[in-house]
């Protein structure tokens, strides 16, 4: 451990800093030296992130366990659908865990969110929130729920899709009892829905 968070020093990384990772990430700063020396490296000049923003560590955690192979297939699922290494590298600094799912997992959500509801890269860059949740427990139920409440003529354009799968669970569910006057059972509807998923 003393080796590498000399590493992580050396590297420019403050003592605050370096404190962060290793009460958020024990067992990760006791990797070899050599490998984290290689992931510090490809995080700053693959994906162009600076070791001075705050998302540097997260990317540094995300890609810690991913060998290059294993984050090339990754990378080229994204490709598939039309993103650019720049639109890649642009979603991983904002959220750089998106690369802890796995490549079918990836797929997946790229076929969900781009062929089925039309989104484009720039608009899930700017949302990359979208892959923090799980897409089949929380945010193909909640378009469920959205899609029934347009066709009621309840709800245009607001709430987006983006806004409702931030809510937290009971303020989601308290978000669908306010239309229960149309809808009966509205917020029950959604319950049975997540648990058959689940």
């Amino acid at each position: 451990m003393s080796a590498n968070v000399a590493i992580l020093r050396k590297f420019g990384l403050s003592n605050e800093r370096i404190v962060k990772f290793v009460l958020g990430n024990p067992e990760k700063v006791l990797v070899k030296s050599k490998l984290l020396e290689s992931k510090l490296s490809y995080v700053e000049e693959k994906f162009k992130i600076s070791r001075d923003i705050p998302t540097f560590i997260h990317a540094l955690s995300a890609v810690l366990y991913i060998d290059d192979e294993g984050m090339e297939k990754k990378m080229q699922c994204f490709r598939s659908f039309g993103w650019s290494d720049s639109d890649i590298a642009l979603l991983f600094r904002n959220q750089p865990y998106c690369f802890n799912k796995s490549q079918g997992n990836i797929c997946e959500r790229l076929e969900y969110f781009m062929k089925e509801l039309g989104y484009t890269p720039l608009y899930l860059i700017s949302c990359s929130t979208f892959f923090t949740f799980s897409l089949k427990k929380r945010v193909i139920p909640r378009k469920m729920m959205l899609d029934i409440l347009k066709e009621k003529n309840l709800a245009c354009d607001k709430p987006s899709l983006i806004t409702i799968i931030t809510y937290p669970e009971p303020k989601f569910i308290k978000f669908l009892r306010g239309f229960e006057n149309e809808i009966p059972r509205l917020s029950e509807i959604y319950v049975d829905t997540v648990k058959r998923v689940s």
